[in-house]
């Protein structure tokens, strides 16, 4: 006598069915635009140039009085000035979409689909912003302790005395805030752990702060802010982990004007056009953005190096 089985059954059936809803899969989007503590230095949209130089100036107390004798006559103090300059560069994202994917999609949330995907390039500006720091901060001048060092404590108290006697002890006003790499992160809280001294310990981040400090946010560590991100960048063999204050870094945009599109959409600083192959079926999403990250006083930065 015959049985019925799923096995006998196999036309019926299928191998496999996909779930209602689609999971997204790790990301790391954290970065510092929009907590104030990177200096945004404006547009190069209508300036008629793709660069701004940011001018810097030594008064309101750079300078002091000498000691002159009653008709002793007074030199002429020559006023320190500085600038940098920033130039935003181009940068794109592009996804091609078949019309066959496209018309099977489900109702599920984050389905492929040319809005869909146009709407996640936002995301991956923040992720590129992310990356650009790093990359900027790298550039540090002052670094602390030596290469292939595992990060501890003592490397983080280098960082505070580095910028608290910055720039010929004059030092940088503060507060301080500091972005590691999570490998660097995690040697950093083995060495709290290690820590004998009851004075030694860091405030964890409630979900209230991370609200009002952004994603990444890690907590307070001897007054400093602390911040996780995977984009801190690597020579191969350290990662270039920083301590600064909100004067260090600035960066500069634009937002490009595209002519000529058949369709086009503006997510925050992001451009998106839909460009349409009829002959193969395919749509492409194309983002376009100009974006640059720069130091802007290495006296108010210092890298904080850590094995990789």
């Amino acid at each position: 006598m015959a049985t019925n089985t799923y096995a006998t059954g196999s036309d019926i059936r299928m191998t496999s069915m996909v779930s209602a809803e689609i999971n997204l899969l790790l990301r790391d989007t954290a970065n510092l635009r929009n907590t104030g503590l990177i200096q945004y230095i404006g547009s190069i949209n209508g300036l008629g140039t793709d660069s701004i130089k940011v001018r810097k100036i030594g008064l309101m107390g750079r300078d002091s009085f000498a000691s002159r004798t009653e008709v002793q006559a007074t030199a002429d103090t020559s006023i320190t000035d500085a600038a940098v300059t920033v130039t935003p560069s181009r940068f794109s994202l592009r996804y091609d979409i078949s019309d066959l994917l496209n018309l099977t999609s489900t109702n599920a949330r984050f389905e492929p689909d040319p809005f869909a995907l146009a709407a996640s390039m936002a995301g991956s500006y923040d992720k590129l912003f992310a990356e650009l720091t790093g990359a900027a901060a790298a550039a540090a001048t002052n670094v602390t302790v030596t290469s292939g060092t595992t990060m501890s404590v003592s490397t983080f108290f280098e960082g505070i005395y580095a910028l608290e006697r910055a720039d010929s002890e004059l030092g940088a006003p503060g507060p301080f805030y500091s972005v590691m790499h999570p490998k660097s992160l995690t040697e950093l809280q083995a060495s709290l752990r290690a820590e004998q001294n009851n004075i030694i310990s860091q405030m964890v981040a409630s979900e209230e702060m991370i609200a009002a400090k952004g994603l990444g946010y890690i907590g307070k560590l001897f007054n400093v802010d602390v911040y996780r991100s995977s984009h801190i960048d690597s020579d191969g063999t350290d990662y270039d982990n920083f301590m600064a204050d909100a004067g260090a870094l600035g960066y500069a945009d634009g937002v490009p004007q595209i002519l000529g599109a058949a369709e086009t959409m503006e997510m925050d600083k992001i451009s998106v056009e839909l460009d349409r192959q009829g002959s193969t079926a395919i749509t492409s999403v194309i983002g376009h953005c100009y974006l640059a990250v720069s130091i802007l006083d290495q006296n108010r930065i210092v890298g904080l190096l850590a094995v990789d």
